[in-house]
C-alpha cells in the first residue's frame, strides 16, 4: 500500500441539458424526425409520469377545457356515429389532452359508403410526423426503425375526408408543436428531480451527509465491511434518511472524527425551491392562480370571492380559447352535415347579475332552458329571393329527360368537388363507393363464406382497412349475413357491381332531399318546382350547372333553395334542405 498523505479526487456532476424541440429531416425518407432519435414526444409524456405538480396540472386543464361536456345540435346521429371507437365524451378527453400536453391535435374524417359522414376518429399525436413535402405520416413507435410508417390522407375540403392536424402557432416556426408549458419545462424537471431525489434519498440512503473519519488506523477490508454494516443498520433507512461515508486513516487524534458536508440550512435549502419550482409551473401553465387547481397557498386567504374572480379569469385569458379552438375544427369538419359542437363551459358564476340583468341579455329560449322549461320551436317562413325564378327559368331550359338512372352517387356542393368524385367513380369503374370496398364486394359475391383474414391475403390489403370495409359494407346495406360464416350481396350492393359497357354510361345530377334532414312542411316554390322536374327524370350535367353559376355570379351548386334558418342550431346556412346529388346514368 502506498504511503501517501493526502488523495483529492474530481469528481465531474452531471449536468441537465433539455431535449430540443425541432424537426430534423431524415435523409433516407425525407420525413422530419421529432426531436433527436425521434423521441421528443416520449419525452413529453415521460414529463407527466415524473412531476406529480406538472400532471395534476394538466389533468386540471384538460377538466376545465372538455367543461361539462360536448353539445350536438345538428342532423347527424353523433350519438352512435361520430366515432367508431369513442363516445363524444371519450372523444374530446382524448382530443384535449393531446391539446395540453403538445399543443396540437388530429382526427382523422371517415365518410361513409355512400360518401356521407362517417365518423370521426381521435389519432394520437405523438404517432405523427411530417415529411418535406406536407404529407402526414403513422407509426407506433417512431423511436423503433424497424416499423415501417404509413402515410396518411391529410384532410381534403372537397373530398370532406382524411387527417385534420391541427397545431397552435410556435414563433420557432417549427415543424411541430411547441408545447405551451414550454418555459417552465426545466421547472417541471426540477419538480420530478426533487421527487426522485428524496425516494432516493430515503430508500437507498446514499447521499453524502455525513463523514465519520477513524483516525486510529486502517483496518483491513473485511474488519471495513463489518463496520459499514453495523453502522448502518443503526442509522440508515426510511427513518434515518441520508448516508453516512466511514473514513479509515494513520492519525494523531485516535477518536472518531464526525464531519458534517451537508449545509446547515439545507431542509429551507429544498423548501425554497420547492416554492419557487411551484410557483414557476403555475406561471407556465398560465395559471391565474393555484386555488382553482385545488392548491392552498401560503398567505392567501382563499375567499370564494378570490376563487371566483381566479376563476373567471383563467376560464377568459386561457380556456375559452382553447375551447374556440376545439369548437371551430369540429364545426368546420361537420359544417357540410348541417351540425355544429357547443363546448359547456365548467361552470359560469352568474349570482350576481340581477334578474332584470339576464333578462336583459338572454334569449327567451335561454331564459326557458335556465328555468327548466322546453324551447319554444321557431320557424322560418320560406321566402324567394329576386333571381329564384330566373335560375329556375335556366334550370328549367336546359337538362334532359332522356336519361335513365342506374345508381346514385355522392352530394356535391361545387363545380370542382363534382369533377373529382366523376374522376374518382371513372377511377373505380363507375363505382360509388370506395375502391377497396368495392374490391371486397366483389370477392364476396363470389366467396360467401371467406374470412377478414383470407380476404386480407387474397387482396393484398391490411387487416384493419378489410374489417373497416366490411363494417361499411355491412352497415351501407350492401351485404347481409355474417361474415366467415355466410355473406349476400343485396340487391344495393349488386347495383354496385352491375357491368354495363364504360361507354354508355355518363355522370349526371339531380334535385334530391338531403337525407340527413327531416321532410319540411313549408318549402320554397323553387325547391318545390325544381324537385318536380327531377322526379319526372331531369338530370342536368356539370357543364349546365357550371354555366348558370357563370351567367349569374351566384353558385347554383351552394346556393340551391338559398338561405334557410335552422332552428335547431340557431343558425342561418346559405343553401336549403336540399343538395345536387350525383347520379350514374345511361341512354334510355
Amino acid at each position: 500500500m502506498e504511503n501517501n498523505t493526502s488523495s483529492i479526487i474530481k469528481v465531474d456532476l452531471a449536468a441537465f441539458v433539455e431535449p430540443e424541440n425541432k424537426g430534423i429531416i431524415n435523409q433516407a425518407n425525407s420525413i422530419y424526425k421529432w426531436g433527436e432519435n425521434d423521441a421528443y414526444p416520449n419525452y413529453l409524456i415521460s414529463l407527466c409520469k415524473r412531476s406529480v405538480k406538472h400532471n395534476a396540472i394538466l389533468n386540471g386543464k384538460v377538466k376545465y377545457v372538455v367543461g361539462k361536456g360536448i353539445e350536438v345540435v345538428g342532423t347527424i346521429d353523433v350519438e352512435n356515429n361520430i366515432s367508431t371507437i369513442d363516445t363524444w365524451s371519450e372523444l374530446a378527453n382524448k382530443i384535449v389532452r393531446d391539446y395540453e400536453v403538445f399543443n396540437a391535435f388530429a382526427v382523422e374524417v371517415k365518410l361513409n359508403a355512400v360518401g356521407g359522414f362517417g365518423s370521426i376518429n381521435h389519432i394520437r399525436v405523438a404517432n405523427l410526423r411530417f415529411d418535406k413535402d406536407g404529407g402526414i405520416w403513422f407509426s407506433d413507435d417512431w423511436t423503433d426503425r424497424k416499423i415501417k410508417p404509413t402515410k396518411l390522407e391529410r384532410y381534403n375540403k372537397i373530398t370532406k375526408q382524411g387527417v385534420f392536424y391541427y397545431k397552435e402557432y410556435n414563433i420557432e416556426n417549427n415543424v411541430y408543436p411547441t408545447p405551451s408549458y414550454n418555459g417552465a419545462i426545466n421547472y417541471i424537471e426540477t419538480d420530478a428531480s426533487i421527487a426522485s431525489f428524496r425516494v432516493n434519498n430515503i430508500k437507498n440512503g446514499f447521499s453524502a451527509g455525513t463523514i465519520v473519519n477513524f483516525a486510529n488506523g486502517v483496518p483491513t477490508q473485511e474488519e471495513q465491511d463489518k463496520v459499514n454494516r453495523k453502522f448502518k443498520s443503526k442509522f440508515s433507512g426510511e427513518k434515518n434518511a441520508g448516508e453516512i461515508i466511514l473514513t479509515f486513516s494513520n492519525g494523531i487524534d485516535k477518536a472518531p472524527q464526525v464531519i458534517s458536508v451537508t449545509p446547515n440550512n439545507f431542509d429551507k435549502l429544498f423548501t425554497d425551491l420547492d416554492k419557487a419550482c411551484s410557483e414557476n409551473l403555475f406561471i407556465g401553465h398560465s395559471i391565474t392562480s393555484p386555488m382553482i387547481m385545488g392548491v392552498r397557498v401560503e398567505g392567501q386567504l382563499g375567499g370564494r370571492a378570490e376563487i371566483v374572480e381566479a376563476h373567471e379569469l383563467f376560464q377568459l385569458q386561457y380556456v375559452d380559447t382553447r375551447q374556440k379552438a376545439v369548437e371551430e375544427i369540429f364545426n368546420y369538419l361537420l359544417e357540410p352535415y348541417n351540425t355544429k359542437i357547443n363546448i359547456v363551459p365548467i361552470g359560469t358564476i352568474n349570482e350576481r347579475l340581477s334578474e332584470a340583468a339576464l333578462v336583459s341579455i338572454l334569449t327567451k329560449n335561454e331564459l326557458r332552458k335556465i328555468a327548466g322549461y322546453e324551447p319554444i320551436a321557431e320557424t322560418q317562413p320560406a321566402q324567394m329571393c329576386s333571381h329564384d325564378d330566373i335560375i329556375f327559368s335556366k334550370l328549367k331550359a336546359s337538362g334532359s329527360d332522356e336519361y335513365k338512372i342506374l345508381k346514385y352517387g355522392f352530394a356535391v356542393d361545387s363545380s370542382e368537388q363534382a369533377e373529382y368524385f366523376e374522376h374518382k367513380i371513372k377511377q373505380q369503374n363507375f363505382s360509388t363507393i370506395p375502391e377497396l370496398d368495392l374490391k371486397v364486394l366483389q370477392y364476396l359475391r363470389e366467396n360467401k363464406q371467406a374470412s377478414i383474414k383470407e380476404i386480407s391475403e387474397v387482396l393484398k390489403a391490411p387487416l384493419q382497412d378489410v374489417a373497416d370495409s366490411v363494417d361499411a359494407l355491412i352497415k351501407g346495406k350492401f351485404i347481409d349475413g355474417q361474415i366467415g360464416t355466410e355473406i349476400n350481396v343485396t340487391t344495393k350492393g349488386a347495383d354496385e357491381l352491375v357491368d354495363v359497357p364504360m361507354l354508355e354510361i355518363e355522370t349526371r345530377y339531380t334535385y334530391a332531399v338531403r337525407p340527413d334532414v327531416a321532410p319540411a312542411k313549408v318549402s320554397r316554390d323553387f325547391c318545390k318546382q325544381l324537385m318536380a322536374l327531377s322526379a319526372s327524370g331531369r338530370t342536368w350535367s356539370r357543364q349546365e350547372i357550371d354555366s348558370i353559376t357563370n351567367e349569374q355570379g351566384t353558385s347554383a351548386w351552394k346556393y340551391r333553395g338559398g338561405w334557410y334558418h335552422n332552428p335547431n342550431i340557431d343558425a342561418n346556412t346559405p343553401y336549403c334542405r336540399h343538395e345536387w346529388r350525383q347520379v350514374i346514368v345511361t341512354k334510355k
